[in-house]
């Protein structure tokens, strides 16, 4: 093949691929960096889905007619109240001197709410670790998971 023909062929030829038409294995690098940012999208919408979550159990589902009140009515019908809380798993807000002071939940609710936040603090940190290069590679993920497995 003479030089300009070749230079015409790899103009017209995808830049993804070599002259015989296979495309290259990338570079290991290239690699790990996908896996990253594979990682990070990841990250990103299981973070935006328990941040969705707590905002629909905590914002959306307060009713500000039956779950404000002064914390001396919260105190003379405290039965029917927590009763209201584990039948609705609705907060309620108490207030004193006409402003919000306290937030009483029920506790699987509560409960069901730190869980989220604990996992998007898992998040963060998994995040800032990959940032600055600590992540372990594919392979050596499933060595490890592989030994800890056979154990």
């Amino acid at each position: 093949m003479s030089l300009e023909a070749g230079a015409i062929t790899a103009s017209v030829m995808d830049q993804n691929t070599t002259e015989d038409g296979c495309r290259p294995e990338p570079l290991p690098e290239t690699i790990a960096r996908m896996r990253r940012d594979h990682v990070k999208v990841l990250l990103t919408y299981v973070m935006m889905s328990v941040i969705t979550s707590l905002k629909e159990a905590v914002m959306s589902t307060i009713r500000p007619s039956t779950d404000v009140l002064p914390v001396t009515e919260f105190r003379a019908n405290t039965s029917a109240f927590l009763e209201q809380l584990r039948t609705t798993k609705r907060p309620i807000v108490l207030t004193q001197h006409g402003r919000s002071a306290a937030v009483v939940m029920d506790v699987e609710e509560y409960e069901s709410l730190l869980d989220k936040i604990a996992i998007l603090q898992d998040i963060r940190i998994a995040e800032e670790q990959i940032a600055s290069g600590e992540g372990l590679s594919h392979d050596e993920a499933v060595r490890e998971l592989r030994s800890r497995l056979a154990t």
